[in-house]
């Protein structure tokens, strides 16, 4: 996983990155923790093609939407999934970034994250809805690409950004 290294230096193994997913949960309410709570089950049904082998095909149709749909609606500030969502925070520099697929995400703050996420997995359902057949649309590499957006929020969310 490029450019995800630097933000989870002590992570070895999927249940310790499912550990910190957890400790994102433990202090959250209302609507951060459901919005999360969405993001760690998107996380995991990724994992299950990245670490078990589950066909990608079979993932796709069970990545979910509807809580951040439902937030988008009312106008809800996705910066207030950060910690000090008031003062802004961004991804940071980092040599792992700078020059990989990621490198875009360094100077933008949860709500672009967030988005950017969301983004990913509408355009892997309509994929799925419209063509799913089509043999040039590489599944698994799709599904890897949403995985580092998450790793990528959560590391931000750990505290793993900057100002």
């Amino acid at each position: 996983m490029v450019g995800i290294d630097s933000f989870f230096p002590d992570i070895e193994d999927i249940p310790n990155l499912i550990e910190e997913f957890s400790k994102l949960l433990r202090w959250k309410r209302g609507n951060v923790r459901v919005l999360l709570e969405e993001i760690k089950e998107n996380f995991i049904l990724c994992l299950m093609v990245i670490d078990n082998d589950v066909d990608a095909l079979k993932v796709v149709p069970k990545l979910k939407r509807e809580e951040y749909k439902r937030l988008l609606k009312i106008g809800f500030n996705f910066d207030k999934l950060s910690r000090s969502y008031w003062r802004k925070k961004t991804i940071k520099p980092n040599e792992e970034l700078k020059g990989s697929d990621l490198e875009f995400f360094i100077g933008k703050g949860t709500e672009y994250v967030v988005d950017n996420i969301y983004g990913k997995i509408k355009e892997l359902m309509l994929l799925y809805e419209i063509d799913k057949e089509n043999p040039n649309i590489q599944w698994d590499r799709r599904i890897r690409n949403l995985h580092k957006r998450i790793l990528i929020l959560m590391g931000h969310l750990q505290g793993y950004s900057q100002r």
